[in-house]
This record gives C-alpha cells, sequence and structure tokens, in this order.
C-alpha cells in the first residue's frame, strides 16, 4: 500500500514541470494528436500538487486513443464522535489513470460526435491514526474502561472500469463547446486494510476482498469564448456520480477483536472551472493556459443517509488544445 508524502508530492510537482511539459511540446511535434489536448498542474489551497492530463494519439480515419491521469490530496485534523477525549488525523490520495483504447470520430469541421471505449483505473489510499478514550464505564467491556487507545488503519480501494463514452463538439464563429457523457455499467473494487489498536489487540484487524460495484457515470460540458483578443475564455463543468462499496475490519463492541463492517457509500463530485488561455501558440494549436477550479466531493453513507463535502479550490497552470 502507498500513502502519499508531502515530500514526494513536491518532488513529484517539479519533475511534472521539468520533464513532463516538455514531453507534452515533443509530442505534439512528433506525430502526436493536439486535438483534445490537456495538461495542467494544480494547486490548491493547502500548496499540494493536482495534476491532471490527457494525450491523445490520432491513427487517422477519425480513429484515435489516448492516455490520462488525475491526482488529489486531502488531510484532515479532528476529533471523534462519542468521545470525551480523542484526536484523529486522515490523510486521502485519490489517483485516477484512464486508458483510452479506441475512439471514432465523425462529422465537419464545425461539429462532429465522438464515441468509444476506455479503462479506468481508481485508487484510493487512506491513512488513519490517532488516539481515543475508552468511556467510563464502559459496560460491554468493564476491563478497558477509561483506558487510552492508539490507533492506526491503512485502506487501500482499487476500483477498475470499463467505460462507454460519446461527446458531440460544436465550433462557431465565436464559442467552441462540447458536451459528454461516460458510462460504467459494472466495475470491480479489491480492498486491502490493515488497523490496530492497541494495547486492546495484540494483533493487527485486516481485510481483503473484491467484488463488483454498481452503474457509474460521468457528465460534462466544455466550452471556450473566442473574445477577438489575445485571450480566451473556457469553462467547464464536470460531474461524477461513483459508488463504492466494500467490507473492512472493525472493532467489536467488547473491543477485544474485530467484525466485520460493510462501508455502502456513493461519492458525487463536481467541478466548475474557468480557464484563460493565451492565443499564442507554443506549438501548432498548443496554447499556454491559466485556471482556476473549484471542486467539491459529497460522501453519503447509504445506511443512514448521513453526508459529508470536502472542497478544494485548485489553481492551475499548463498547456491544451481542446477545440
Amino acid at each position: 500500500m502507498s500513502i502519499k508524502h508531502p515530500v514526494l508530492t513536491r518532488l513529484c510537482g517539479g519533475l511534472f514541470l521539468s520533464f513532463f511539459l516538455p514531453s507534452v511540446v515533443f509530442a505534439a511535434e512528433s506525430g502526436w494528436s493536439e486535438d483534445r489536448l490537456q495538461v495542467d498542474l494544480g494547486l490548491d489551497e493547502d500548496g499540494k500538487t493536482a495534476p491532471e492530463a490527457f494525450i491523445p494519439f490520432s491513427w487517422g480515419d477519425g480513429w484515435s486513443s489516448g492516455i490520462g491521469f488525475r491526482s488529489r490530496q486531502s488531510d484532515s485534523n479532528d476529533s471523534i464522535s462519542g468521545f470525551t477525549d480523542s484526536r484523529v488525523a486522515t490523510s486521502v490520495s485519490e489517483d485516477r489513470l484512464r486508458l483510452n483504447l479506441i475512439a471514432f470520430e465523425k462529422g465537419s469541421d464545425s461539429s462532429n460526435w465522438s464515441f468509444g471505449a476506455d479503462y479506468e483505473q481508481v485508487t484510493l489510499d487512506q491513512l488513519q491514526f490517532g488516539y481515543f478514550q475508552m468511556p467510563n464505564p464502559y459496560v460491554p467491556n468493564p476491563a478497558v474502561a477509561g483506558e487510552y487507545v492508539a490507533f492506526d488503519s491503512e485502506v487501500e480501494v482499487v476500483i477498475t472500469k470499463p467505460n462507454v463514452f460519446a461527446d458531440y463538439t460544436n465550433k462557431g464563429d465565436d464559442v467552441d463547446f462540447r458536451v459528454g457523457v461516460s458510462i460504467s455499467p459494472a466495475s470491480s473494487l479489491s480492498v486491502d486494510q490493515e488497523t490496530r489498536f492497541i494495547p486492546l489487540i495484540s494483533s493487527a484487524g485486516t481485510s481483503s476482498s473484491s467484488d463488483s460495484q454498481d452503474l457509474s457515470y460521468e457528465l460534462s460540458f466544455e466550452m471556450e469564448y473566442k473574445t477577438g483578443g489575445s485571450i480566451n475564455i473556457g469553462f467547464g463543468y464536470y460531474y461524477e456520480f461513483l459508488p463504492i462499496a466494500y467490507d473492512i475490519a472493525a472493532l467489536n463492541t467488547t473491543a477485544d477483536g474485530f467484525n466485520s463492517q460493510t462501508i455502502d457509500i456513493e461519492q458525487v463530485t463536481s467541478r466548475m472551472a474557468i480557464r484563460f488561455i493565451f492565443n499564442k501558440p507554443i506549438s501548432g494549436n498548443l496554447k499556454p493556459v491559466i485556471g482556476y477550479v473549484v471542486e467539491d466531493v459529497e460522501t453519503t453513507d447509504t445506511s443512514d443517509g448521513s453526508s459529508e463535502t470536502e472542497s478544494k479550490n485548485i489553481i492551475s497552470f499548463g498547456l491544451e488544445s481542446r477545440f
């Protein structure tokens, strides 16, 4: 299981700038397709990097493939509900790799349809550690009443999704826009977990399993307004519905062992982006861009209907040729 580290994160951001961006320019000059190309390095309000990219390759006659990725990280520090003295620190990273296996585009220079299939892997790494004081008295097990407990937990969830997608693009004199949908009828999920409660239990609780998941989907809308000046203005809205269900080993009621607990959540991610596109290409139609993204992730527990929302504000800069 890999857990993100802030030093490694900054190093990866530096490698992104020093190696990947120049490589994109080289690729754009070496036969790789510029249509729909996007490379962004983002920084959120906590200074964490949030890279995102899609690199297409044209096979000719309307056929193409591509590769994309996106990465996000978050940290939190809070108390634990139900305990008078407690603290928990949580670090979560989300990495996505998308392989566009094949796509076909048909239409004219001013409007076209595209459809195809891709393979996506979503990796969620969560690290939690902290402490809590057992209630006193504690009827299920009086021997541990009032005792302080240290804990740590590592959980890695890997979701693999075969997707089918379609979109429509229209290019006008003043505005270019694209609307799209991607659907995964069924996906698979694997989970690996290791959790310790010290000194309550001498051995770690572990869980490793895999199962199928319900339908997930994504909707997208992108546009670019041609100002006639040196900077165009772009806008994007992206919506994703992702159900996640798996079993973990949880502390039992008597606090002397583990039992199985089902996690069943629905994750809804919505992103709104505004982009300032400089009308001076550095290669072909590849243009520098600066953007601002507001990202909200709402997680709902289907067992009791409770939900929580995490928001991020991301400043990004990079290169693109979306239309």
